[in-house]
């Protein structure tokens, strides 16, 4: 088992740096969960619950907070249309500990590549799309079926 904090790290490192909304940070980390699950028939160690807009993970929220009181991860409050919304950055020592960990193997192969094609497949989509994309593939975790 290795480091599930270097999980929220690997996703924004995949996404360029930066992943804008809690509710898209968590949909990217859960797909990457349930990919992996599908695929290698293992488990990331994050625990994922049903809320309001579909599957959350305490335990992401945890971390990010974590990462951000030491620097790897940087939180910003944004005012825009809808709201506000938050901006999570790769630091530069992020992306240092990132780097690291991929060099030294930290991060299983078949993690990286599902986090790769999930930030890839779903990264850019539209909030309202990503999140009725999870609900349909993951029905359990519709908030709107409970």
């Amino acid at each position: 088992m290795f480091d599930k904090t270097l999980v929220p790290l690997y996703m924004l490192y995949c996404m360029n740096g930066e992943i804008r909304g809690r509710t898209r940070f968590q949909k990217l980390v859960f797909l990457t969960k349930e990919k992996v699950k599908e695929k290698n028939d293992s488990e990331l160690d994050i625990a994922f619950t049903c809320l309001h807009y579909g599957p959350f993970s305490r335990d992401l929220m945890e971390s990010l907070k974590t990462q951000s009181k030491e620097g790897t991860v940087d939180e910003q409050l944004e005012e825009n249309s809808y709201g506000l919304t938050y901006v999570y950055k790769l630091t530069d020592s992020g992306l240092e500990l990132i780097e690291n960990a991929i060099g030294l193997k930290l991060i299983p192969k078949d993690v990286q590549h599902m986090a790769k094609a999930v930030a890839k497949n779903f990264g850019e989509m539209p909030l309202e799309e990503l999140i009725a994309r999870v609900y349909r593939e993951y029905p359990d975790y519709d908030p709107h079926r409970q």
